[in-house]
């Protein structure tokens, strides 16, 4: 028997957008890791600059928002499709939408900080100085 109702599309995309928020907050977590063991890698030779710390805290500060609007949109796209019981699309209500949106703005401008955090480093003192 075919299903008409279109539940299958619905959970499909419910899964397919979980799948990218669960990848954001996995990869924002790692590089949170990643660069606080550099962090201490750097301070400890004296390579990390006042500027450069802003940086990082930037993109730390954008990485920690991601994975917190990537949890409310799991959140709400849980509840909203126990609500409607599947029914309809829940990816396309404004509410996930937005949080997901949301996620991966903040996960691209923290990768871009990071980036420059790691080109300051790269490039030491007379890099990208003010």
């Amino acid at each position: 028997m075919t299903d008409t109702s279109g539940s299958g599309d619905a959970t499909a995309g419910v899964e397919l957008a979980k799948e990218i928020v669960v990848r954001l907050i996995t990869l924002s977590s790692a590089i949170i890791a990643l660069s606080g063991s550099l962090l201490s890698d750097t301070i400890s030779r004296g390579a990390v600059q006042d500027w450069t710390k802003g940086v990082l805290v930037t993109s730390w500060s954008a990485f920690g928002l991601s994975i917190l609007l990537g949890l409310l949109a799991l959140m709400s796209m849980t509840g909203l499709l126990a609500k409607k019981g599947g029914a309809s699309p829940v990816i396309y209500e404004p509410v996930p939408r937005g949080l997901a949106i949301g996620s991966i703005l903040t996960f691209l401008v923290g990768t871009v900080c990071f980036l420059v955090y790691l080109v300051g480093l790269a490039f030491g003192p007379e890099a990208l100085a003010p």
